[in-house]
């Protein structure tokens, strides 16, 4: 028995794009990239965080640059500036170390979860 088939990559970007066996496949919906989306209390050690809700410490790549604005001042700075704890209502946060809240930017920074080892986007998408 000989069995032959033909592959070809590529990215499925609309219902329709995906043919296996020269059938079209319309119900298929593209993978999406994990994301850690804080909600509730964070405790920042920078480089590190801590989310009480989940009971687990995240660790950010520090190459990456989330930027967020102070919403008492409207003075703009990167995550690395955030101490201490912090609410999290995404895509807003309340910092009780500056007694003020920030809006984030949709930034692309990486965090691994350290209890999963799994690498995840932070924040909700756009």
């Amino acid at each position: 028995m000989v069995l032959d088939f033909e592959v070809e990559a590529g990215v499925a970007t609309q219902i329709g794009d995906l043919t296996i066996g020269g059938i079209e496949i319309g119900s298929f919906t593209p993978p999406q990239e994990a994301r850690w989306i804080p909600a509730g209390w964070v405790y920042y050690a920078w480089p590190y965080a801590y989310d009480y809700t989940e009971g687990r410490w995240h660790f950010f790549n520090q190459s990456d640059k989330q930027w967020r604005v102070n919403l008492s001042d409207s003075e703009w700075a990167t995550l690395d500036a955030a101490t201490g704890w912090n609410y999290y209502a995404w895509p807003y946060s309340y910092s009780s170390d500056q007694g003020a809240w920030h809006w984030y930017n949709s930034n692309i920074q990486w965090v691994v979860d350290l209890a999963s080892g799994e690498w995840e986007l932070f924040g909700g998408s756009d």
